[in-house]
C-alpha cells in the first residue's frame, strides 16, 4: 500500500480520488465541516471539499451507491460525485463495446443502443428517440468499437481501415488518470465525467460530435 485515498468499488475500479495523495498523508473530518487531506510533514493542505463553516453537525457518508458525501441537517453539501452500479449504467475507462451492445441506465427509463448500423443513439425505454450521434454508415461489415479512453475521450472508431478511423467522438482526452467514465444517467443523458476531484465534473452531454 502506498498510503493514497481512493473509492474503489467492488472490482477494485477506482471511482474518486484527492487530486494528490501519497504516503503518510491523513484524511481529517474537521469540527468546522471541511474534509481536509493533509501532509504528515508540515501539515500543509493537499485537497480540501471547502466546506468550512458548516460546523461539527456535519457527517461523512459513504451511500451504498458509491458516491462519498459530506451532510448537515440541510442535506448533501459536497460530494465525489462517483455514484455507478446502483443508479446509473455506463462505461468505465479503458472498456470498450461493439455494435449491438445497449447501456441502459440504472431505473431502465434510457437506453443508449450502439446499433448494427453504427449509429449511437440514446432511446426512451418505449422507443422514442433522445438523441443520436449521425453516424449511422448502412454499413453491412462488422468492425466499429466504441472505446471509454484512459485520456477521457470517447471514441467510436472504425476499425477496418488502417489505422482505425474515428467517426465519432468527445474531444474529452488530455486528462490521463483522471478516471474518466462516460455515464447513461437517470434525467436521459449520456455524459462524459471524471471521477477525481482535480476535475469532478461532466466534461460532455450528449448533443456534439467533435469528430
Amino acid at each position: 500500500m502506498d498510503g493514497s485515498y481512493q473509492l474503489q468499488d467492488s472490482k477494485a475500479r477506482v471511482l474518486w480520488a484527492p487530486s494528490s495523495t501519497s504516503w503518510p498523508d491523513y484524511l481529517a473530518m474537521q469540527s468546522d465541516g471541511n474534509l481536509v487531506l493533509y501532509r504528515a510533514w508540515g501539515k500543509s493542505a493537499l485537497f480540501s471539499t471547502g466546506t468550512y463553516g458548516y460546523g461539527s453537525s456535519t457527517q461523512l457518508v459513504l451511500a451504498s451507491y458509491g458516491n462519498l458525501l459530506l451532510n448537515d441537517s440541510s442535506g448533501t453539501i459536497w460530494s465525489t460525485g462517483s455514484s455507478w452500479d446502483s443508479t446509473n449504467s455506463g462505461m468505465f475507462y479503458g472498456t470498450s463495446k461493439g455494435e449491438g451492445s445497449v447501456i441502459s441506465s440504472g431505473q431502465g427509463t434510457y437506453n443508449f443502443d450502439f446499433q448494427t448500423d453504427g449509429n449511437l443513439v440514446l432511446y426512451t425505454a418505449s422507443g422514442s428517440v433522445v438523441w443520436n450521434a449521425g453516424t449511422g454508415q448502412g454499413h453491412t461489415v462488422s468492425g466499429y468499437v466504441l472505446d471509454m479512453q484512459t485520456d477521457g475521450n470517447l471514441v467510436e472508431y472504425n476499425t477496418n481501415t488502417t489505422p482505425a478511423t474515428p467517426v465519432f467522438c468527445t474531444a474529452t482526452g488530455n486528462h490521463p488518470g483522471s478516471m474518466p467514465h462516460m455515464v447513461v444517467n437517470n434525467e436521459g443523458q449520456v455524459i462524459v465525467q471524471y471521477a477525481d476531484q482535480a476535475n469532478g465534473a461532466t466534461m460532455w452531454a450528449n448533443g456534439n460530435n467533435y469528430c
